[in-house]
């Protein structure tokens, strides 16, 4: 394979010391190819902008292309350099800082190949905004290089920080000035710096001037960072920003390499990893009080601490991990550049299946179907999909122990269900409530939330007329009278301002668009003691299934015995989870999942998330589409003791590739208040 490594930053003083640098060198080492510095302002009397970067290299690059099969971009934040228009080759464009909410060039990373991201906050942004390329790919070092030691608490408490400053101003964003002032205040506290060469002397004065030489070492040098590790018992990295620095900074993962656990500042994505695999502690602010009350907790639980460290760092962040990713990524590509069967033609607007789904519509007799589906107007072919009450074949949330495992996640009783404990804990003082239900199909779950609280009237809107219908007929007989059910666009009808004190949008705001609308209605209905209510499908905009969801989906598939892999639909035996097209998506239903990546960050925008509560299924959702009635009986029950450990199987896999990070979760119940107008 031949790839050409492009770096925006100058040539480092230290590259050996250069996070990045090194990440390249190794992947280069790997699969071979060279290494472009695209800035060109070492040696110009001016200093060029970043649109003029990769010019004077352009001929070049133009030459090299001929034996190019890829070029892949190495930048800290999300710029679209012109020079990369000019290129032949597939791009892999990849972030390697944090992504902070900027405005960015999104059609620009839509053209890419793809754009590899190292932690999930960015990955769920970059999606929110409608980016289905976006691939995560954790960083990796050579963890053979660093040693598990352990070093007694004492009188000292010795932190190594390996983030420094690139310009003055860092000195405050990334925490220096702050440690500092930590280390004047308490005396106990020793600070080992690494250091690149750039500000060095203004360092060394900082530190004279504070009278800290005796509790601060800086290392100006190429050092053997295992060996450094060996002397402190923890690693610290900060920021105000995280633009300004890597989303999993490479000191901090050489901490948890070598067993030593880490304090990390919250905006720095790493934070969310720390948090949930216990191997270190929160910096809130960045200030001296914080940062020493997370230095105190740290030294109070610091034996487990450094267990978790030593749990996580020799594996999760090993260099032959990152390399793995990668070449998932570059394999991506090249099919799709070389029109493989699993690439994508205009951004998977269509791929090779529909033309098998237009052959067996031809041989079946549906063609006439899916041609109606082609000049249909989009509010008809929606109402088309939603029209029928009957109830479906069952699928993954017809299985009992799907429904146990969703009410543990989210309750932490098997038996206690979303509905129960919202009700409880939430809704129960506003009684008798106002509320409203948004795309409420055949309101059986409008019928649950009443037989839970008092309401004084339940609004419930869908435009299917046949559920309203049925929906209808069914509170009727129950002698619900306070539920209204109508057949209306919820984007038509009358919103009263603060008059409701619930909104609910149970497995219905990924139909929905335009989606902020929606929610800004939705806010401004609100009472300020009102609650937004969602059970909700987050996950891929229109189905498109990241690459390591169908690498899972389909291995586990191939274990499950092929009785238990029968369709429902025309008995073949499933034996793969496709990406399906968009054009696919839009014929079979064109409100199906049109928004779903954006919901969180939408409703983050109007809303104040009081609790969250994420189920899964990111596995489980396509894996027993059409099989799930395979595991149960006549009665709807998990058919033996076979069905019940498969089942579990599932769960584990799942559950295990969720708590490590791996996969995301695709579902979550969002309890959230409106953010005052």
């Amino acid at each position: 394979m031949h790839i050409l490594y492009h770096l925006t930053v100058l040539p480092p003083k230290m590259p050996e010391c250069d996070a990045v640098v090194q990440e390249v060198e190794a992947l280069q080492h790997h699969f071979g190819g060279e290494i472009c510095y695209l800035n060109p302002n070492q040696r110009l009397p001016l200093h060029l902008p970043r649109v003029f970067f990769g010019i004077h290299k352009l001929e070049q690059m133009r030459c090299q292309e001929t034996s190019l099969q890829l070029h892949h971009v190495f930048n800290p934040d999300p710029f679209p350099f012109p020079i990369l228009r000019a290129l032949r080759r597939p791009i892999v464009y990849s972030l390697t800082g944090g992504v902070d909410k900027r405005k960015m060039n999104v059609p620009f990373f839509a053209s890419l190949a793809a754009v590899t991201v190292a932690d999930e906050r960015s990955l769920k942004y970059l999606g929110s905004l409608g980016l289905d390329n976006v691939i995560l790919v954790h960083p990796g070092i050579n963890t053979n290089r660093f040693t598990c030691s352990h070093l007694s608490l004492g009188s000292e408490i010795r932190l190594m920080v390996g983030s420094a400053p690139g310009s003055q101003a860092q000195f405050r964003t990334k925490g220096v000035d702050a440690l500092l002032s930590a280390a004047q205040r308490f005396h106990r506290l020793r600070l080992v710096f690494l250091w690149r060469g750039v500000l060095a002397d203004e360092m060394e004065r900082r530190v004279s001037r504070m009278n800290l030489d005796d509790q601060v070492k800086i290392l100006n040098r190429k050092v053997d960072v295992n060996k450094v590790l060996t002397g402190v018992h923890a690693s610290v990295a900060l920021a105000t920003n995280p633009a300004i620095i890597r989303p999993y900074p490479h000191s901090l993962i050489e901490s948890l390499a070598a067993g030593k656990p880490v304090i990390v500042s919250r905006c720095i994505p790493m934070a969310d990893y720390v948090e949930r695999t216990g191997c270190g502690k929160i910096v809130e602010n960045i200030d001296p009080t914080s940062i020493l009350a997370a230095v105190e907790s740290l030294v109070d639980e610091y034996d487990s601490l450094q267990k978790a460290a030593r749990g996580v760092g020799q594996k999760e962040f090993a260099q032959q991990k990152m390399i793995a990713s990668y070449q998932r990524v570059y394999k991506r590509v090249l099919e799709q550049a070389t029109g493989g069967i699993e690439g994508k033609m205009f951004n998977n607007l269509i791929n090779w299946q529909d033309f098998c789904f237009l052959a067996n519509s031809l041989r079946t007799g549906s063609i006439r179907r899916v041609l109606k589906r082609l000049i249909q107007r989009k509010e008809s072919a929606v109402k088309s999909s939603w029209k029928r009450v009957e109830l479906p074949p069952p699928y993954l949330w017809s299985i009992p122990s799907v429904q146990r495992r969703v009410n543990r996640l989210i309750t932490g009783d098997s038996d206690n269900d979303y509905i129960t404990y919202v009700s409880q804990t939430y809704l129960s003082p506003l009684q008798p409530l106002h509320g409203i239900s948004l795309g409420c199909g055949t309101g059986h779950k409008e019928l649950s939330w009443v037989n839970h609280c008092r309401y004084a009237r339940l609004d419930a809107y869908d435009v299917s007329a046949p559920r309203i219908e049925y929906a209808h007929a069914q509170a009727r007989t129950a002698g619900h009278e306070e539920i209204h059910y109508h057949v209306g666009d919820v984007y038509q009808i009358d919103w009263p301002k603060s008059h409701y004190d619930v909104v609910f949008g149970d497995q219905s705001l990924h139909h929905f668009t335009p989606l902020e609308t929606l929610l800004l209605q939705a806010r401004r209905a609100l009472k300020p003691t009102g609650y937004l209510v969602v059970s909700e499908f987050i996950g891929p905009t229109r189905f498109q299934w990241t690459d390591r969801q169908l690498e899972v989906i389909n291995g586990v598939l191939t274990i499950l015995p092929h009785r238990y892999r029968q369709s429902w639909k025309d008995g073949r035996i499933k034996s793969q989870v496709y990406r399906p097209s968009r054009l696919r998506m839009m014929l079979n239903d064109p409100s199906e999942a049109v928004e779903s990546a954006r919901i969180v960050p939408l409703i983050e925008r109007h809303f104040e998330i009081v609790e969250r509560r994420d189920y899964g299924c990111t596995i489980l959702h396509m894996l027993f589409d059409e099989i799930a009635g395979n595991f149960l009986d006549d009665e709807g029950q998990e058919k033996d003791g076979e069905a019940r450990r498969l089942l579990n199987l599932c769960f584990q896999i799942e559950d295990t590739l969720l708590e490590l990070g791996d996969i995301q979760s695709d579902f979550a119940l969002l309890i959230c208040k409106p953010l005052t107008l």
